[in-house]
């Protein structure tokens, strides 16, 4: 399955992101002064409904090709995954879809020296593989549509597959006392 991960509405998003940069930074007058916002500007919206779920506006794609990309909520899953995963999927299961994603970038960010934390977070991700077949009424591609959502650069799959390869050398446990949240 090939799937198009390319924002189509990136140029639309920088221009409704710059005033909202602007306004954030302050200005400066003529005079070199910082100038005080006058509240006249409308906010820029950071979220919008796709799908039936709340997701963030769509990221610049300079800004979404960093190895974290763009998150601007803060939920540790990048902005262009959580759209990815709402357009495919809607509220069907969301909640664990995210923390799947969440659980996958994470994993991806521990240094392979530290062989407990990879062991444990590959733990943490066969559990919310297990829990999001559960919420998707087991839609047996949703976890391969997660992990292709998130691992789309080279720099982030070669990061996945460098993680894997060294777990390979210890024998991890299988997660034990699994539960989903609600």
């Amino acid at each position: 399955m090939c799937l198009s991960l390319r924002p189509r509405y990136a140029g639309a998003a920088f221009v409704l992101s710059f005033p909202l940069l602007i306004v954030s930074c302050g200005g400066k007058s003529d005079n070199g002064h910082a100038q005080e916002s006058t509240g006249s500007t409308p906010p820029v919206a950071l979220s919008e409904q796709l799908n039936g779920v709340s997701v963030p506006i769509t990221p610049p794609e300079a800004e979404n090709q960093t190895f974290n990309g763009v998150d601007v909520n803060g939920n540790g899953v990048r902005d262009d995954v959580e759209r990815l995963l709402a357009a495919k999927f809607g509220n069907a299961g969301y909640t664990s879809l995210i923390d799947l994603a969440k659980a996958y970038q994470d994993f991806i960010n521990i240094p392979l020296s530290d062989s407990e934390k990879l062991q444990a977070q590959w733990r943490l991700i066969e559990n919310k593989r297990g829990c999001l077949l559960t919420a998707v009424n087991n839609k047996p591609d949703a976890p391969l549509w997660v992990a292709s959502s998130v691992f789309t650069t080279k720099e982030r799959l070669d990061a996945f597959e460098t993680r894997l390869m060294a777990l390979r050398e210890h024998q991890v446990t299988p997660a034990v006392n699994v539960t989903c949240g609600g």
